[in-house]
Protein backbone atom coordinates (compact mmCIF):
# COMPACT_ATOMS: atom_id res chain seq x y z
CA UNK A 1 0.00 0.00 0.00
CA UNK A 2 1.83 3.58 -0.74
CA UNK A 3 0.28 6.92 0.02
CA UNK A 4 1.71 9.76 -1.12
CA UNK A 5 0.94 13.03 1.35
CA UNK A 6 -0.31 15.90 0.36
CA UNK A 7 1.12 18.06 3.44
CA UNK A 8 4.55 16.37 1.85
CA UNK A 9 4.18 18.88 -1.16
CA UNK A 10 2.24 21.36 0.74
CA UNK A 11 4.96 21.65 2.80
CA UNK A 12 7.55 22.62 -0.54
CA UNK A 13 5.73 25.52 -0.30
CA UNK A 14 4.67 27.83 -3.99
CA UNK A 15 8.59 28.84 -3.98
CA UNK A 16 9.82 24.99 -3.31
CA UNK A 17 11.97 25.91 -0.06
CA UNK A 18 10.39 23.52 2.10
CA UNK A 19 8.96 25.69 4.87
CA UNK A 20 5.48 25.78 4.24
CA UNK A 21 4.67 25.11 8.07
CA UNK A 22 7.57 26.62 9.53
CA UNK A 23 7.33 29.46 7.28
CA UNK A 24 4.20 31.47 8.11
CA UNK A 25 2.53 32.27 11.31
CA UNK A 26 -0.80 30.80 10.75
CA UNK A 27 -2.35 29.54 8.08
CA UNK A 28 -5.69 28.33 9.35
CA UNK A 29 -8.01 30.90 9.63
CA UNK A 30 -10.92 30.51 7.50
CA UNK A 31 -14.56 31.99 7.02
CA UNK A 32 -17.51 30.93 4.25
CA UNK A 33 -20.93 29.51 4.80
CA UNK A 34 -20.75 25.89 4.66
CA UNK A 35 -22.33 25.65 0.74
CA UNK A 36 -19.60 27.87 -0.28
CA UNK A 37 -16.84 25.28 1.63
CA UNK A 38 -18.23 21.97 -0.17
CA UNK A 39 -18.28 24.05 -3.68
CA UNK A 40 -14.33 24.87 -3.60
CA UNK A 41 -13.59 21.51 -2.34
CA UNK A 42 -15.30 20.00 -4.87
CA UNK A 43 -13.74 22.35 -7.75
CA UNK A 44 -10.51 21.71 -5.63
CA UNK A 45 -10.26 18.13 -6.07
CA UNK A 46 -11.54 18.03 -9.46
CA UNK A 47 -10.04 21.08 -11.38
CA UNK A 48 -5.92 20.96 -11.61
CA UNK A 49 -4.31 23.80 -13.26
CA UNK A 50 -0.86 25.18 -12.84
CA UNK A 51 -2.35 28.46 -12.26
CA UNK A 52 -4.40 27.65 -9.41
CA UNK A 53 -2.58 24.04 -8.45
CA UNK A 54 -1.14 25.48 -5.47
CA UNK A 55 -4.06 26.69 -4.17
CA UNK A 56 -6.28 24.11 -4.77
CA UNK A 57 -3.61 21.92 -3.22
CA UNK A 58 -4.27 24.04 0.47
CA UNK A 59 -7.90 23.13 0.35
CA UNK A 60 -7.19 19.43 -0.21
CA UNK A 61 -4.97 19.93 2.80
CA UNK A 62 -7.63 22.01 4.80
CA UNK A 63 -10.97 21.67 3.49
CA UNK A 64 -11.78 18.46 4.37
CA UNK A 65 -11.13 18.71 8.27
CA UNK A 66 -13.47 22.04 7.83
CA UNK A 67 -16.54 19.90 6.68
CA UNK A 68 -15.74 17.08 9.46
CA UNK A 69 -15.56 19.21 12.27
CA UNK A 70 -19.07 21.23 10.72
CA UNK A 71 -20.64 18.16 10.54
CA UNK A 72 -19.36 17.04 14.05
CA UNK A 73 -20.57 20.14 15.81
CA UNK A 74 -24.28 20.14 14.32
CA UNK A 75 -24.43 16.22 15.35
CA UNK A 76 -23.87 17.15 18.76
CA UNK A 77 -25.75 20.43 18.84
CA UNK A 78 -28.84 19.29 17.59
CA UNK A 79 -31.59 18.27 19.49
CA UNK A 80 -33.55 16.38 17.41
CA UNK A 81 -35.67 13.45 16.50
CA UNK A 82 -33.88 9.78 16.39
CA UNK A 83 -33.82 9.88 13.10
CA UNK A 84 -32.62 13.07 12.29
CA UNK A 85 -29.59 12.30 14.58
CA UNK A 86 -28.81 8.84 12.51
CA UNK A 87 -29.26 10.58 9.29
CA UNK A 88 -26.02 13.26 10.77
CA UNK A 89 -24.38 10.59 12.17
CA UNK A 90 -23.98 8.86 8.35
CA UNK A 91 -23.57 11.86 7.12
CA UNK A 92 -20.82 12.69 9.43
CA UNK A 93 -19.17 9.15 8.21
CA UNK A 94 -19.29 9.88 4.82
CA UNK A 95 -17.69 13.20 5.41
CA UNK A 96 -14.45 11.18 7.09
CA UNK A 97 -14.65 8.83 4.28
CA UNK A 98 -14.28 12.33 1.68
CA UNK A 99 -11.70 13.36 3.72
CA UNK A 100 -9.39 10.40 3.70
CA UNK A 101 -9.87 9.68 -0.08
CA UNK A 102 -9.19 13.39 -0.91
CA UNK A 103 -5.70 12.86 1.60
CA UNK A 104 -5.13 9.72 -0.79
CA UNK A 105 -5.49 12.02 -3.94
CA UNK A 106 -8.45 10.69 -5.17
CA UNK A 107 -10.93 12.84 -7.20
CA UNK A 108 -13.76 12.86 -4.66
CA UNK A 109 -15.60 15.20 -6.34
CA UNK A 110 -19.17 13.30 -7.00
CA UNK A 111 -18.97 11.82 -3.28
CA UNK A 112 -19.18 15.81 -2.33
CA UNK A 113 -21.90 16.48 -4.34
CA UNK A 114 -23.47 13.80 -2.83
CA UNK A 115 -22.90 14.39 0.86
CA UNK A 116 -24.51 18.08 -0.24
CA UNK A 117 -27.24 16.52 -1.57
CA UNK A 118 -27.79 14.37 1.53
CA UNK A 119 -27.06 17.61 4.09
CA UNK A 120 -29.77 19.42 1.80
CA UNK A 121 -32.13 17.03 2.16
CA UNK A 122 -31.46 16.16 6.29
CA UNK A 123 -31.44 20.00 6.86
CA UNK A 124 -31.21 23.13 4.04
CA UNK A 125 -30.14 25.88 6.84
CA UNK A 126 -27.31 23.74 7.39
CA UNK A 127 -25.51 24.67 3.95
CA UNK A 128 -25.91 28.33 5.15
CA UNK A 129 -24.49 28.49 8.00
CA UNK A 130 -21.30 29.76 8.96
CA UNK A 131 -18.31 27.62 8.83
CA UNK A 132 -15.24 29.66 11.25
CA UNK A 133 -11.83 28.59 11.78
CA UNK A 134 -9.97 31.05 14.25
CA UNK A 135 -6.49 30.90 13.61
CA UNK A 136 -4.44 27.87 15.49
CA UNK A 137 -0.54 28.42 15.17
CA UNK A 138 -0.14 25.16 17.37
CA UNK A 139 -2.70 23.18 15.28
CA UNK A 140 -1.08 24.59 11.78
CA UNK A 141 2.46 24.06 13.08
CA UNK A 142 2.07 20.24 14.28
CA UNK A 143 0.40 19.16 11.04
CA UNK A 144 4.29 19.43 9.72
CA UNK A 145 4.87 16.30 7.68
CA UNK A 146 8.02 15.61 9.96
CA UNK A 147 6.13 15.24 12.94
CA UNK A 148 3.54 12.85 10.92
CA UNK A 149 6.19 11.01 9.81
CA UNK A 150 7.60 10.51 12.92
CA UNK A 151 4.25 9.73 14.27
CA UNK A 152 3.57 7.13 12.56
CA UNK A 153 6.91 5.56 12.46
CA UNK A 154 6.03 5.40 16.52
CA UNK A 155 2.91 4.26 16.43
CA UNK A 156 4.35 1.22 14.04
CA UNK A 157 7.44 0.66 16.50
CA UNK A 158 4.89 0.19 19.38
CA UNK A 159 1.96 -1.12 17.94
CA UNK A 160 1.75 -5.46 18.32
CA UNK A 161 -1.34 -5.52 15.95
CA UNK A 162 -1.39 -4.62 12.32
CA UNK A 163 -4.59 -3.37 12.05
CA UNK A 164 -6.00 -0.49 14.14
CA UNK A 165 -8.74 1.63 15.75
CA UNK A 166 -7.25 5.35 15.61
CA UNK A 167 -9.40 7.85 17.44
CA UNK A 168 -8.21 11.54 16.20
CA UNK A 169 -9.32 14.41 18.91
CA UNK A 170 -11.33 16.72 17.30
CA UNK A 171 -11.06 19.83 16.49
CA UNK A 172 -7.07 20.03 16.19
CA UNK A 173 -6.50 16.66 15.46
CA UNK A 174 -8.17 16.09 13.21
CA UNK A 175 -6.06 16.76 9.52
CA UNK A 176 -2.64 15.57 11.11
CA UNK A 177 -4.80 12.69 12.08
CA UNK A 178 -5.94 11.80 8.34
CA UNK A 179 -2.40 12.40 7.86
CA UNK A 180 -0.77 10.19 10.30
CA UNK A 181 -3.17 7.36 9.99
CA UNK A 182 -2.78 6.56 6.07
CA UNK A 183 1.25 6.85 7.00
CA UNK A 184 0.26 4.72 9.01
CA UNK A 185 -1.55 2.16 6.92
CA UNK A 186 0.64 2.54 4.19
CA UNK A 187 4.11 1.76 7.04
CA UNK A 188 2.39 -1.41 8.20
CA UNK A 189 0.48 -2.46 5.00
CA UNK A 190 -2.50 -2.64 6.83
CA UNK A 191 -5.51 -2.63 4.91
CA UNK A 192 -8.46 -3.28 7.52
CA UNK A 193 -7.34 -0.13 10.37
CA UNK A 194 -10.69 1.95 11.20
CA UNK A 195 -10.25 5.56 11.65
CA UNK A 196 -13.07 8.03 13.24
CA UNK A 197 -13.01 11.46 14.88
CA UNK A 198 -14.39 12.50 18.48
CA UNK A 199 -14.93 15.97 19.98
CA UNK A 200 -12.45 16.30 22.91
CA UNK A 201 -11.96 20.29 22.86
CA UNK A 202 -11.48 21.61 26.50
CA UNK A 203 -10.84 24.97 25.73
CA UNK A 204 -12.89 25.82 22.44
CA UNK A 205 -15.74 24.09 23.23
CA UNK A 206 -15.60 23.28 26.91
CA UNK A 207 -15.80 19.83 26.26
CA UNK A 208 -15.69 18.00 29.60
CA UNK A 209 -14.58 14.35 28.24
CA UNK A 210 -14.64 13.07 24.77
CA UNK A 211 -17.87 13.60 23.25
CA UNK A 212 -19.86 10.28 21.93
CA UNK A 213 -23.65 9.14 21.67
CA UNK A 214 -24.74 5.63 23.26
CA UNK A 215 -25.27 4.44 19.43
CA UNK A 216 -21.40 5.88 18.82
CA UNK A 217 -19.89 4.04 21.65
CA UNK A 218 -21.15 0.79 21.03
CA UNK A 219 -20.01 0.79 16.97
CA UNK A 220 -16.31 1.90 18.32
CA UNK A 221 -16.64 -1.68 20.84
CA UNK A 222 -17.06 -3.37 17.70
CA UNK A 223 -14.69 -1.78 15.29
CA UNK A 224 -12.52 -2.14 18.43
CA UNK A 225 -12.22 -5.95 17.68
CA UNK A 226 -9.32 -7.63 17.44
CA UNK A 227 -7.45 -3.99 16.58
CA UNK A 228 -5.10 -2.20 19.13
CA UNK A 229 -6.84 1.28 19.81
CA UNK A 230 -4.98 4.81 18.98
CA UNK A 231 -6.03 7.82 20.54
CA UNK A 232 -4.19 10.81 18.60
CA UNK A 233 -4.39 14.80 19.44
CA UNK A 234 -2.04 17.18 17.31
CA UNK A 235 -0.23 18.42 20.58
CA UNK A 236 0.00 17.60 23.97
CA UNK A 237 1.53 20.68 26.15
CA UNK A 238 0.22 20.44 29.04
CA UNK A 239 -0.84 16.64 28.88
CA UNK A 240 -4.57 17.12 30.28
CA UNK A 241 -6.88 16.56 27.00
CA UNK A 242 -4.53 13.78 26.02
CA UNK A 243 -4.61 11.98 29.57
CA UNK A 244 -8.58 12.62 30.13
CA UNK A 245 -9.05 10.86 26.79
CA UNK A 246 -6.59 8.13 27.83
CA UNK A 247 -9.02 7.68 30.74
CA UNK A 248 -12.40 7.95 29.11
CA UNK A 249 -11.44 5.36 25.97
CA UNK A 250 -9.93 3.29 28.63
CA UNK A 251 -13.36 2.61 30.66
CA UNK A 252 -15.27 2.65 27.32
CA UNK A 253 -13.12 -0.64 25.45
CA UNK A 254 -11.55 -1.63 29.08
CA UNK A 255 -8.80 -2.74 27.93
CA UNK A 256 -5.34 -0.82 26.84
CA UNK A 257 -5.78 2.08 24.94
CA UNK A 258 -2.58 3.52 23.35
CA UNK A 259 -1.91 8.17 22.71
CA UNK A 260 0.32 9.74 20.43
CA UNK A 261 0.80 13.38 19.96
CA UNK A 262 2.45 14.90 16.91
CA UNK A 263 3.74 17.86 19.23
CA UNK A 264 4.58 17.29 22.76
CA UNK A 265 7.17 19.26 25.75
Amino acid sequence: MTYQSLFDELDKGLMGNNDYFRGRKDDLCYLAIFKELLSELQSAVSVRTPDSDFENLEKRVFHPPRVIRKLLDHKLGTKRDTSYLAEGGRLFCDALQIGLRTYRGEDTSALIAKLERGIGEMDEDLLFENVYQPPDKTTFTSSAPNYSVQTARNIQGTTTQQDLLFIALAHGGVAAGMDVFLRYCALADSRDSEFYVVRFSRCKKLDHEPRLNEREREMLREKAERKEIIVFDEDSWTGGTINIAAGYFGNLFQRRVMCFTNLHP
